[in-house]
């Protein structure tokens, strides 16, 4: 698709991770495409929540993976506590399901949100299902 856009480079810029990075390198030399390794952070604002992208990281750089190895660790306990505090409200969820609704990825609320939708406990991933 870069290619077909007519662009020289793109930024994979995946959650948490740079694993992807070497992979889709591989894919854009052939086609002349530059991939640009990044990485999508979640940081603290005083306003909230904050979703920052670093770009030209080193993928294999030790410091860099231990602390997104620490970040998903991190996430993966919240997404525990999150479904553990569901299942004692009496809503069925599994982690399982929101790993699977990860596909891989940084877990996060957005896949127990799905999980939720899809066993009918809400009606989208931004409003709980009406009562009646």
């Amino acid at each position: 698709m870069a290619r077909a856009a007519g662009l020289a480079a793109i930024a994979l810029t995946d959650h948490d991770t740079t694993d992807g990075v070497p992979e889709a390198t591989r894919a854009g030399e052939p086609l002349g495409v530059r991939v640009v390794s990044g990485c999508e952070f979640s940081v603290r604002a005083p306003w909230g929540e904050l979703h920052l992208l670093g770009y030209f990281l080193p993928p294999g750089a030790a410091r860099l993976q231990d602390f997104l190895a620490g970040t998903r660790a991190a996430r993966r306990r919240r997404a525990e506590q999150i479904v553990g505090h569901l299942q004692r409200l009496g809503i069925p969820i599994e982690l399982v399901d929101v790993d699977r609704a990860a596909d891989g990825g940084a877990l996060g609320r957005p896949h127990v949100a799905r999980v939720l939708v899809e066993q009918g406990v809400s009606a989208d991933m931004n409003r709980r299902r009406p009562s009646g």
